[in-house]
């Protein structure tokens, strides 16, 4: 890259429609991989249960890796 060029930016382009459903993706502190152990797991299914509940959301999908999570409400 030359001094010159401009910062690289992604060219996704994002749209975001009433109804349409979100991704969101989050990581466990400074990305260790805290979600191998299944009560964690189950406390952490609980909390978004709960979450979505108290907000009114539908989780339509639900992926727990061992450092992150991925969500589409």
């Amino acid at each position: 890259m030359s001094l010159n060029s401009p910062p690289h930016r992604k060219l996704v382009k994002h749209y975001d429609e009433p109804g349409n459903c979100r991704e969101l993706t989050f990581y466990c502190y400074h990305q260790r991989p805290l979600l191998t152990n299944h009560t964690w797991r189950g406390m952490l299914s609980e909390a978004i249960n709960r979450a979505t509940q108290r907000h009114n959301y539908h989780l339509t999908a639900f992926v727990d890796m061992p450092e992150h999570v991925h969500l589409r409400v």
